[in-house]
């Protein structure tokens, strides 16, 4: 079922480094098809995220820890510097106290689990970008109390 949503200028933007094709390919995919969702750009590994997006940054950024060259932890940490408003997921298959407190020290926003659902990304991406409180079992927060954005 493609998008029968027409991209509006109020939109959140979304870029998605990943160095998985089918994981862009569907992030993608199932985003674009989320209302008030669009994608703009996507990176295979932490250099090319880094140029894309401080060439046309986007309102949330997913990032995949685990990446080619630079790692997502060490794009996210020039990201950080570079865009200190850009709102950073850190999208993940790695439930590990380790990687998540790398990420989140290195200046990821939050850490969310891959095997969320779209739906549920796409509340958990709209409510980072809008600086608003979310809620959900997919968002890791290492104990530091509720998750608030």
């Amino acid at each position: 079922m493609r998008n029968t949503h027409s991209h509006k200028k109020g939109d959140t933007t979304v870029f998605i480094a990943d160095d998985h094709p089918l994981i862009r390919f569907g992030l993608r995919l199932s985003l674009e098809d989320a209302d008030g969702i669009r994608v703009i750009g996507e990176a295979i590994d932490g250099y090319s995220a880094i140029e894309k997006i401080l060439e046309t940054p986007p309102d949330v950024a997913l990032v995949d820890v685990d990446m080619p060259g630079l790692s997502g932890t060490g794009a996210i940490r020039v990201l950080r510097r570079s865009l200190p408003m850009l709102r950073i997921i850190v999208l993940s298959t790695y439930h590990n106290d380790e990687y998540i407190r790398e990420t989140m020290d290195a200046g990821a926003d939050g850490y969310v689990l891959k095997n969320v659902n779209v739906d549920e990304l796409a509340r958990i991406i709209k409510s980072y970008a809008a600086r608003t409180s979310v809620a959900s079992p997919y968002l890791i927060s290492l104990g530091t109390g509720p998750v608030t954005v």
